[in-house]
């Protein structure tokens, strides 16, 4: 939805190849200060510390969402530093 909302670019984790290689992806974006906002469901790969991209969201990304304004079992948004 926000792709076609925003008219702007929009990641999709689903477009890279393995965990590793959106794990590197995420922290050079953020890094180079063109990612700071994710919203993805409470659960997935990201949330999955045993493998490297769940290791690399639990230290650099937090939830931000206002439990006030979450959908039941709908997305959550996410801050990463």
């Amino acid at each position: 939805r926000y792709i076609l909302t925003a008219n702007r670019p929009v990641l999709t984790l689903d477009s890279f190849d393995s965990a590793e290689q959106a794990a590197a992806s995420l922290a050079r974006l953020v890094a180079d200060g063109r990612l700071r906002f994710l919203e993805l469901p409470a659960e997935g790969p990201w949330s999955d510390a045993s493998n490297v991209l769940g290791a690399w969201f639990a230290r650099h990304c937090r939830d931000i969402t206002s439990p006030a304004l979450r959908p039941l079992d709908g997305p959550h948004l996410y801050e990463c530093t």
